[in-house]
């Protein structure tokens, strides 16, 4: 059996170690989008935060890694926990989009939320 490579944990992929916030950033630059905020903390008393957030137009992304591999958001406790966070978001005036990684690859996402941007 091969090992694996040492920049590599066992069980992670190239797509698992990318960083899909980053990437979104910059084709949202690309696309003449302004800035989004990185690891905005939006709640007034929990610590949750935006992968990407947009705050003038209170637009922000969650990209959602591991989806295939029985990640966190794809889990019971985990799957509750991001609804009460999108829940409170929306209550505070805010848009969520939630992406995957293949969302950012294929340029869905960066349209969404130019889309929304143009509302």
């Amino acid at each position: 059996m091969k090992p694996w490579p040492r920049s590599r944990q066992r069980g992670q992929t190239r797509a698992s170690q990318t960083d899909w916030p980053s990437a979104l950033a910059f084709q949202c630059k690309a696309a003449g989008l302004p800035e989004p905020e990185r690891e905005l903390k939006f709640h007034p008393s929990r610590k949750w935060r935006f992968d990407l957030a947009f705050t003038d137009a209170k637009i922000a992304v969650e990209v959602d890694g591991g989806v295939f591999v029985q990640g966190r958001h794809t889990r019971g406790a985990g799957v509750e926990k991001d609804c009460e966070k999108f829940a409170e978001a929306t209550a505070l005036g805010w848009r969520v989009h939630r992406v995957t990684p293949r969302h950012v690859t294929s340029g869905q996402a960066v349209d969404w939320i130019e889309r929304c941007h143009d509302l």
